[in-house]
């Protein structure tokens, strides 16, 4: 029993950490894209959309996607009082990615985030 409940706790910091490691990953790569977020320019530049595109390719599936929702709309939120909420809305159509995502701090992943068939298992 003291092994299963290990394994268990095991998985669970595995996971957290895997999160921690996506929400690391998108805080630095999206680091271009800062100036266009806070206001002080008001155009995406190309090293911030190459940026932007990185992010959205390592979404590979369901739980990436909704991982990477839900990294965007807290990093929105660690923003404070800083944020442009237009141009993190607008960030990832601007940079000509067609995605769901926004950097927002209201947005609702589980709502946004869809499944491709691609994420269903066979035997489901």
């Amino acid at each position: 029993m003291k092994v299963a409940c290990l394994v268990l706790v095991l998985c669970i910091v595995v996971a957290h950490i895997a999160e921690a490691d996506r929400f690391a990953f998108i805080i630095y790569t999206l680091t271009p894209c800062y100036p266009f977020l806070i206001g002080s320019i008001s155009v995406a530049t190309p090293h911030c959309c190459e940026a932007v595109k990185e992010v959205d390719d390592d979404a590979k599936d369901y739980d990436d996607r909704l991982e990477t929702c839900d990294c965007l709309r807290d990093m929105a939120l660690s923003f404070k009082k800083d944020f442009n909420v237009e141009n993190g809305a607008a960030l990832f159509a601007l940079c000509g990615i067609q995605t769901p995502y926004q950097i927002s701090r209201d947005i609702n992943c589980t709502k946004i985030i869809e499944r491709d068939e691609d994420d269903y298992d066979e035997d489901e």
